[in-house]
């Protein structure tokens, strides 16, 4: 699916996981290391195990990129410019998937930390900024329950 995009465009959708991470990791104030392997661990078998395919070619791009770089990057990215880009380049389906994949992923951040009981175990912080993703970028959560399966 990379080559529907530009490569300015591709370099800037390598950073939406990371934002993603970034924004509902440190919702509560901290990013702990619970976090941090969740989202790792997630990105190393989702290059290959995504359902999504463009999650899963992101996923593989952003293991290929050099972090700290990719990072930094990230940090001058108005994600309502890549909202705005894969709306146009992607059929809604594949958008919803998508942006469902990658909010599917942000849960998994925000319950990582969560201890025994990890699944009901999102912190008030970490709700507001899912809810707040999910409505910035137009995520119709039913849509993606089909997609996924609820």
């Amino acid at each position: 699916m990379k080559e529907r995009f530009t490569s300015e465009e591709w370099e800037m959708l390598k950073t939406l996981p990371l934002i993603a991470f970034g924004v509902v990791a440190s919702a509560d104030g901290k990013i702990d290391q619970k976090e941090a392997a969740e989202m790792t661990k997630r990105l190393q078998s989702g290059a290959v195990g995504y359902k999504d395919p463009l999650h899963r070619e992101v996923a593989a791009a952003i293991l290929r990129s050099d972090l700290p770089t990719l990072i930094a990057a990230g940090k001058s990215v108005d994600p309502r410019s890549i909202k705005s880009f894969l709306q146009q380049k992607l059929t809604r389906d594949e958008y919803l998937s998508f942006m469902g994949s990658i909010l599917i992923d942000m849960l998994a951040v925000a319950r990582a930390s969560g201890g025994l009981f990890a699944r009901s175990n999102v912190s008030d912080e970490e709700s507001s900024v899912l809810a707040a993703f999910a409505a910035l970028f137009e995520i119709d959560i039913d849509a993606v329950k089909k997609i996924f399966g609820a």
